[in-house]
């Protein structure tokens, strides 16, 4: 008896272990040693990783136990949909939320944008500003660029 891969594990373990029950009643005399044994080696070699911890001394029961939460890790891991993960990164779809945006970028930390949108000195789109970018009332981009370029020649020298 095998377990194939996405196969329910819990039912897997009851009939082995009817099959056992049958088996010891008609006079096998198969031991917890044995069983635990004829378990991991039903399992596909996907589940080595955790097969492999589970050969020394314990009981079938803890043994089972273990491989019926490694079971519940990977069904949950393939039935839950792909996610991307980004650290410290602050949903920024919704407009309105814009005013919840700080850039990271030290040379600028303005509101409104994440440091991958950012075009000032050290952000990821440094110098590719929009048409009309410095028009918009605020700091000039001439004289902001001025100043970073001052603060990083004194840091060199």
């Amino acid at each position: 008896m095998t377990y194939p891969d996405g196969d329910d594990f819990p039912n897997h373990t009851a009939i082995s272990r009817n099959k056992l029950y049958n088996a010891n009643a008609l006079g096998a005399g198969i031991t917890d040693e044995s069983f635990k044994t004829i378990i991991l080696n039903s399992l596909p070699h996907t589940w080595d990783p955790i097969t492999i911890l589970l050969h020394r001394d314990m009981p079938s029961t803890g043994a089972i136990s273990r491989l019926d939460m490694w079971w519940l890790r990977i069904r949950n891991h393939s039935t839950s949909p792909p996610r991307s993960v980004t650290a410290l990164q602050i949903n920024s779809s919704v407009r309105k939320d814009r005013k919840q945006l700080i850039c990271a970028n030290p040379n600028c930390n303005r509101w409104g944008h994440t440091i991958g949108m950012c075009y000032w000195l050290g952000g990821e789109k440094e110098g590719q500003y929009p048409s009309g970018f410095g028009k918009r009332g605020g700091t000039d981009i001439n004289t902001h660029q001025a100043r970073n370029h001052r603060t990083c020649c004194r840091r060199e020298k």
